[in-house]
């Protein structure tokens, strides 16, 4: 069995959700960049305080943002930190958390040429 390759943006499957049309793709990734900061904020001040259930539902939301934008890298990333809260596994909240950050930092760059 071949190991699954994760991609750090999918672009068909993000323009399959949008049905191809690539302008209404650029306006919904523009939408994720505007709210990540947000996020990113919201997850730090939780993992920071140890608050599981901070943690679960942003990294909850946060995954389910990302796979819908194709963004496949930080939707794993985000839900092996939801896992991790759901089960009250704070010692995994730093790890887990500087492995997200760092694929949102891979993500940026590549979807921003999108947005216009």
């Amino acid at each position: 069995m071949e190991p699954v390759t994760t991609l750090v943006f999918n672009e068909e499957s993000a323009l399959a959700v949008v049905g191809g049309d690539r302008e209404f793709l650029g306006t919904i990734l523009g939408i994720f960049l505007e709210e990540l900061p947000k996020a990113i904020e919201t997850i730090d001040s939780a993992v920071a305080n140890d608050d599981d259930d901070a943690v679960q539902k942003a990294a909850h939301k946060l995954k389910g943002e990302a796979g819908a934008i194709g963004a496949e890298a930080v939707a794993v990333a985000a839900k092996d930190l939801n896992d991790s809260a759901r089960d009250r596994n704070i010692a995994a909240f730093s790890d887990q958390w500087a492995a997200l950050r760092a694929e949102i930092e891979r993500l940026i760059p590549v979807i921003q040429p999108y947005t216009g």
